[in-house]
C-alpha cells in the first residue's frame, strides 16, 4: 500500500465525506482526490519525476493537503516546510535535498525574494494563486489554472511501497536541519498503528 491509497480509498467508500476543514473552507474526498489528481498531472507534465523532491512552503490549508497527495500521486517525494523559515535556511534544505519542485503563496514568494538565484535545483514552481510571473527557465503552474484545465482521471506513477514517500527536516537549532527519510511502508505503518490505537 501506497500513502496515498488512503486518499484514494476514502474517496471511493466515502466520496461526499468531509476530507479536510480549514476555517470556513471544506473539502470532500472525492474533491480532495479530484483536485490532487489535476495537480500531479500538472506536476508530471511540467517534468516531474519519481524521486523527485518537492518543497512545500506553505501554512496548514486545504492546500497544504492538496499539495501533499498531489506530489504523492506524481511520484515525487513530499518536503514539508515551516512557512516561517526564513530564506536561508529554506536555500539550504533546497540544496541539500536537491528539490525540483517548490510550493508556495505570495507570503512564500514573498519570503523567498531574491533568493531565487540560491534554488538552482528547482525547475518547477506551483503559485498556490493566480501568479502571472515569468520565471524562466523554470515551469511555472498557477493551481487555479490547473484546477481548471487538467483531468480530473486517476495518475498511476511507478511507484512502490519502498520509495520515499517525505522528507521531514529537523529545526537545524544546534546546527544545520537535517532530513529525516520516510518511506511510504514506514507511513503507511505508523498511520496504521495510530488508527488501530485511536480505533478510528
Amino acid at each position: 500500500m501506497l500513502l496515498h491509497d488512503y486518499l484514494t480509498n476514502s474517496a471511493a467508500r466515502y466520496p461526499d465525506k468531509t476530507a479536510v476543514v480549514c476555517g470556513d473552507q471544506g473539502v470532500t474526498y472525492a474533491d480532495l482526490d479530484r483536485r490532487t489528481n489535476q495537480l500531479a498531472r500538472s506536476l508530471i507534465q511540467a517534468g516531474v519525476r519519481r524521486g523527485d523532491r518537492a518543497i512545500i512552503f506553505l501554512p496548514n490549508s486545504v492546500e497544504t493537503a492538496l499539495a501533499v497527495f498531489a506530489v504523492l500521486k506524481a511520484g515525487a517525494v513530499f518536503v514539508p516546510v515551516n512557512p516561517g523559515m526564513k530564506a536561508d535556511k529554506l536555500a539550504y534544505i533546497v540544496d541539500n535535498c536537491q528539490a525540483a519542485v517548490i510550493i508556495t503563496d505570495a507570503t512564500g514568494f514573498a519570503t523567498i525574494g531574491e533568493f531565487w538565484t540560491q534554488l538552482p535545483s528547482i525547475s518547477v514552481v506551483v503559485a498556490t494563486y493566480d501568479l502571472k510571473l515569468d520565471l524562466s527557465p523554470r515551469r511555472l503552474i498557477a493551481l487555479p489554472e490547473a484546477l481548471a484545465s487538467e483531468s480530473g482521471e486517476p495518475v498511476h506513477a511507478p511507484v512502490i511501497d519502498q520509495d520515499l514517500a517525505c522528507l521531514i527536516y529537523t529545526s537545524g537549532s544546534t546546527g544545520e536541519p537535517k532530513g529525516v527519510v520516510c518511506g511510504h511502508n514506514n507511513v503507511v505503518f505508523a498511520s496504521g498503528s495510530i488508527v488501530t490505537y485511536l480505533e478510528n
